[in-house]
């Protein structure tokens, strides 16, 4: 019964990294400009505290994937334009 020890700790951690990949999502929006409401082509928004991050595209809009799951802060920078985290 020793191999069957050693096949259920196997299994159980092949399992847990499929756990913690189910545990992402998705962030989507726009960036926009406060004083005209326009697009902000692109920007740099990332993920505070990741390596995840995306550019706006020529309306503003951005998407970000394998965000993981909880409160994130979003980080947008564009040259000209003052930062905003939030």
């Amino acid at each position: 019964m020793k191999w069957a020890k050693g096949l259920f700790l196997f299994v159980a951690l092949l399992g847990a990294p499929r756990a913690i990949m189910a545990q992402t999502g998705r962030i989507t929006g726009t960036v926009s400009d406060s004083g005209s409401g326009q697009g902000v082509p692109s920007a740099t928004v990332s993920i505070v505290g990741t390596k995840l991050g995306a550019s706006s595209g020529s309306d503003g809009r951005y998407s970000i994937s394998g965000v993981p799951a909880g409160t994130v802060q979003v980080r947008v920078q564009r040259l000209g334009f003052a930062p905003r985290t939030r």
